[in-house]
């Protein structure tokens, strides 16, 4: 039990130091805005978790393995927000349907962590402050290069419209704010955050970019959500994801959307709630052998390297160049 435990903690350990060290040895790579290095650099983290999710034994199970991905628009995916990892779980689905080229809508702050934050800010991945006034022109300079990528014509942007991680205060603090605006009370979800959404979905549907919408619920059995604790605590874990396409109906008004969507949200937590009664079948997650290869000369090689002087000093010198850079271009 104690050395599975430890088995767990070394895995996690080496997803986090394969994302610091791959990220910061290459950032000049970054800089040029290298789209086709950086693209492979996460298909090679996503081949990481996937050998981790394997060697761990945790077992994911979908409803529907016939979801309708547009192969020539963006398509938008609606996820609830329940873990820390719920960026690197996604990409579980990711690999399922076959989709590498994605865009996360993340918070402004997750570009201060090393290595995770490195790759996120040079990916054009959607940043922003959640705050309406300033998202609102970042939102359309990101969707511009989103649209003009041509790494692929199978995108997708990620949204977590909770736009916070559920917590148990957060949880009561949202149902505070519903019966005091007169919104829906759902049981598993938090009040979504609709402008930011409202405003990409206008945007890719009048530029006639937008594609499928699906709206992705993850779910772990056990009460406590916190998935760090499942992975050290228990011999096995489980993932459930419900998965469906959304009929989109465009609305120009705010308000009209709001309220559609609000019933979208109720019913996603009312099939949430109800997970248990429906079918599931097994996520068989594909082990790519050259890139599991790839990463394990990169991770012999990191060791070989960092054991030189130099090595050190020029990571830390890329270290210290990426935050002078973030923290110049935030101020």
């Amino acid at each position: 039990m104690y050395i599975y435990m430890i088995i767990k903690q070394i895995l996690l350990i080496i997803l986090l130091y394969y994302f610091v060290f791959i990220n910061s040895i290459l950032y000049p790579f970054y800089i040029i805005n290298n789209s086709s290095i950086i693209k492979n650099i996460r298909i090679l983290c996503r081949s990481l978790l996937i050998l981790i999710i394997n060697l761990l034994n945790i077992k994911s199970f979908i409803n529907d393995d016939n979801i309708n991905f547009s192969n020539n628009k963006i398509n938008i995916l609606l996820c609830n927000h329940i873990t820390c990892m719920d960026f690197l779980i996604i990409l579980i689905i990711l690999d399922k349907f076959n989709i590498n080229t994605f865009y996360y809508v993340t918070k402004n702050s997750i570009k201060y962590i090393p290595g995770i934050g490195t790759m996120i800010y040079y990916s054009n991945d959607i940043i922003i402050n959640r705050k309406w006034k300033n998202d609102k022109h970042l939102l359309k300079n990101y969707l511009d290069n989103i649209c003009n990528d041509s790494n692929s014509d199978n995108k997708i942007i990620i949204i977590f419209p909770e736009g916070t991680r559920y917590t148990e205060r957060k949880f009561i603090e949202s149902n505070e704010y519903s019966i005091n605006n007169n919104l829906p009370i759902y049981n598993n979800l938090l009040v979504p955050k609709m402008k930011g959404l409202w405003y990409i979905l206008n945007y890719l549907y009048n530029n006639n970019q937008l594609g499928n919408i699906i709206d992705l619920s993850i779910i772990f059995p056990n009460e406590n959500k916190n998935i760090l604790f499942n992975f050290i605590q228990n011999n096995t874990s489980q993932i459930y994801f419900l998965i469906r396409n959304i009929n989109f109906i465009h609305y120009t008004e705010y308000n009209k959307f709001k309220n559609w969507f609000l019933n979208e949200w109720k019913i996603k937590d009312n099939n949430i709630t109800n997970y248990k009664q429906i079918k599931y079948n097994k996520v068989n997650t594909n082990l790519n052998i050259i890139n599991i290869i790839i990463i394990i000369i990169i991770l012999l090689l990191s060791i070989i390297l960092l054991k030189n002087s130099y090595t050190r000093k020029y990571l830390l010198f890329n270290l210290i160049i990426y935050y002078i850079f973030i923290i110049h271009k935030f101020l």
